[in-house]
């Protein structure tokens, strides 16, 4: 009985390796055709919209930022942005540039450029700040959305 017991054990055991085996060599990734793509949207706040690059989208060098903030977000029409690895370094740093007049609560248009050295990391993360002169922490305000590199 003890014997028999042993062998169904081991039959299971096989079956489910076998199985399992099975699983994995379906869901590897074997090359470009199995490449899971992200889904790419503008990235929206109440205060800041970025219409390039989209969230997860795949960018390099010179990174084109193009979007619209709220003229509270701005200090003498511009504001700071960073471009981070996946690792949370800082890879690049630039001021985005209203591109109307900004002396208003409403949405304006901002452009950007930045330049940086491609990264180890395939993902990253570019952070909008809010421009604060005043340097009171109750006035920081920061926005932020994935992005890969390529």
């Amino acid at each position: 009985m003890k014997k028999i017991s042993v062998i169904m054990s081991f039959a299971l055991l096989l079956v489910v390796s076998i199985i399992f085996g099975w699983w994995v060599g379906q869901n590897k990734c074997m090359g470009p055709q199995n490449i899971i793509e992200l889904p790419l949207a503008n990235f929206s706040s109440p205060n800041v919209r970025a219409t390039n690059p989209k969230v997860n989208q795949i960018v390099t060098s010179p990174l084109e930022i193009q979007g619209e903030a709220r003229g509270t977000w701005y200090f003498e029409a511009s504001f700071p942005v960073k471009l981070l690895d996946g690792n949370g370094n800082e890879i690049a740093s630039g001021i985005a540039s209203a591109q109307s007049d900004w002396m208003t609560e409403n949405f304006v248009p901002f452009k950007l450029k930045l330049v940086f050295n491609k990264p180890t990391t395939a993902t990253g993360t570019l952070v909008l700040i809010k421009d604060n002169p005043s340097g009171l922490p109750q006035n920081d305000a920061q926005v932020s959305f994935p992005i890969r590199f390529q």
